[in-house]
């Protein structure tokens, strides 16, 4: 028996320590991982995250402490007092709660991060002493003010450090980043494991008589050597499971994630796929009713105001034979006015021909194109070549309307914007298909803002594309520097036929 109030000396297995560094560290990383995770997610998620976090670092802490203090080796037995040990444990529990709640706040600032270190510095302050507190034996303890306040320090302020590098960061990761893993050792080495072995430097055991007491021993247990190596492999299996079940539960999380995207992609699509369709509808529509329109208005001016001007002319010329004209002026203002409406007559019937040209209801494809060619040639001073198959026949109201529609855009634009003198036009029909190109040797320039206000209403690339589109071809523009080249293919179930070549201009 040594004497009474003799200093004691102890002694610390290495590798143990080492070990209680370590599981510090690891605890610390799952801990803070998963506070990490607490703070991106909310409700249920969140309080489910920030419990585990708790009970991770709260493992950390006091199996680093526990492990510690059986690495240090003193020359007399000592025994733990089990309800004070497991008082310890609910103060890490509180401290690292609190810190925890206050760090995965929506709003973290430095302020915030100072008080949630205190707690979490306090938690680990208030386990290592209250440990102390558990020890049994023949001797009794010391402690200097000096390493208190060191200790203390040094786990709020690894704590404060730990935590702004940690929840700093701008994204959240499961990849073991630098930053991560020095906020972990930071945690796990500075302020659980630092605090431990600093406050133990300035805590001097003194021998002292066995105490005769029974209740002294009660509820105490003897932990051997081999109980040191079972609290540092259970707390790691169980920080290994917690970091497992918490990767398995966040990769869970983020394939619902990405399958709730995945549906709200799909519903997006099918919401834009309906309103493409109704919008193809309406465009449709628009266009019968356009084409409506324009053979209306075509015929009411070939018809009506056609008419009215044959009979201003007749008007003209008996008013002419029936009043004797002396003058010279006379006659020349009968003849100017004659002429004039012949001119406006003309013009009124390219414009009835070019609203509606009645040879494509009549006649077919082929043959408005002809005549429309020639018609174009006159006016424009353009030479038009055109090739088309032989026996072409009917496609069909709207396929022969769209088809015409395209050819008439195409041509007007060879007119304005190419500057060729020459055209080329090729309408095949296959027997899976119907092709018609239209050529040009011009710029191959597109239209301006400008001179796209002198085309007729309603036409256009827009207006070209959506023709085709309704009855269900391609549409395809090839503008280079020496010309531009429009096709347009549309699928058919007709045998094919030979080509013939017209000419026009």
């Amino acid at each position: 028996m040594l004497p009474e109030f003799t200093r004691l000396t102890g002694q610390y297995n290495l590798l143990a320590v080492a070990l209680s560094i370590l599981v510090a560290t690891l605890g610390s990383y799952v801990g803070l991982d998963l506070a990490a995770q607490a703070k991106a997610s909310k409700g249920r998620a969140r309080r489910a995250w920030l419990t585990f976090s708790t009970l991770a670092m709260s493992i950390a802490i006091w199996s680093m402490h526990y492990s510690g203090m059986l690495a240090f080796h003193l020359p007399v037995p000592v025994r733990y007092h089990v309800p004070t040990t497991f008082l310890s444990f609910c103060i890490a529990v509180v401290g690292s709660a609190i810190g925890l709640y206050i760090t995965t706040s929506e709003s973290f600032s430095w302020r915030l991060a100072t008080i949630a270190a205190f707690f979490n510095g306090a938690g680990i302050v208030g386990l290592h002493y209250t440990s102390m507190a558990s020890m049994r034996a023949a001797a009794i303890h010391r402690y200097s003010s000096l390493s208190i306040v060191i200790s203390a320090a040094l786990s709020a302020g690894a704590s404060l450090s730990a935590l702004r590098v940690t929840f700093g960061l701008c994204e959240n990761t499961w990849a073991l980043t630098r930053s991560k893993a020095a906020s972990a050792l930071i945690m796990g080495a500075g302020a659980i494991a630092g605090m431990h072995y600093a406050a133990m430097a300035g805590t001097d055991f003194f021998a002292v008589a066995p105490h005769g007491s029974h209740g002294f021993l009660l509820h105490t247990v003897d932990i051997s050597p081999l109980g040191v190596v079972g609290i540092i492999v259970v707390t790691v299996m169980v920080l290994a499971f917690m970091l497992f079940t918490a990767v398995m539960v966040q990769r869970l999380e983020h394939a619902a994630e990405l399958e709730r995207v995945n549906e709200a992609l799909k519903s997006e699509i099918s919401e834009r796929q309906r309103a493409e369709a109704e919008l193809g509808r309406l465009s449709g529509q628009l266009l019968r009713v356009q084409d409506q329109e324009r053979r209306k208005i075509a015929r009411d001016l070939h018809d009506s105001t056609a008419q009215r001007l044959v009979l201003v002319s007749a008007a003209l010329k008996g008013l002419q034979d029936s009043i004797p004209l002396r003058s010279h002026k006379s006659r020349r203002l009968f003849s100017e006015a004659e002429e004039l409406v012949a001119q406006a007559l003309r013009e009124l019937r390219t414009l009835s021909y070019l609203l509606h040209p009645p040879m494509l209801d009549e006649s077919g494809l082929e043959d408005a194109i002809s005549h429309y060619v020639e018609g174009y040639a006159l006016r424009s001073g353009v030479q038009v070549d055109v090739q088309v198959s032989a026996d072409f026949g009917r496609l069909g109201r709207d396929r022969e309307m769209a088809l015409f529609r395209v050819l008439q855009e195409s041509l007007t634009n060879v007119q304005l914007h190419s500057g060729s003198r020459r055209a080329y036009i090729r309408l095949h029909r296959m027997r899976d298909r119907v092709i018609l190109e239209i050529r040009d040797e011009g710029r191959g320039t597109a239209p301006t803002a400008e001179t796209r206000r002198k085309v007729l209403p309603g036409v256009g690339i827009p207006s070209m594309r959506e023709r085709v589109k309704q009855i269900g071809g391609q549409l395809h523009i090839d503008a280079t520097g020496t010309g531009t080249t429009v096709r347009v293919t549309i699928g058919m179930d007709e045998p094919p036929h030979e080509a013939v070549t017209h000419s026009g201009g």
